[in-house]
């Protein structure tokens, strides 16, 4: 649905579609191809998994690669 609501949108942008498993791990490399890339301006992402049910040492890693990608 992310992918559709941004076309509707904005039918003129360029989208890049990011698949992982549905591991911490994957989560974590998904995000920093992400980062590493550098082309996204905007990132929709969606697991179905609530922040509480995180391992801490993910979400500290997750922390991090979402400040590199403010930055």
């Amino acid at each position: 649905m992310d992918i559709q609501l941004a076309l509707a949108i904005a039918p003129e942008s360029e989208i890049y579609v990011y698949e992982s498993p549905n591991s911490d791990a994957g989560a974590l490399a998904t995000y920093n191809r992400i980062a590493t890339d550098n082309l996204a301006k905007q990132v929709s992402t969606s697991w179905g998994m609530g922040e509480n049910l995180i391992a801490p040492h993910v979400l500290k890693a997750e922390y991090a690669i979402f400040l590199q990608m403010a930055t």
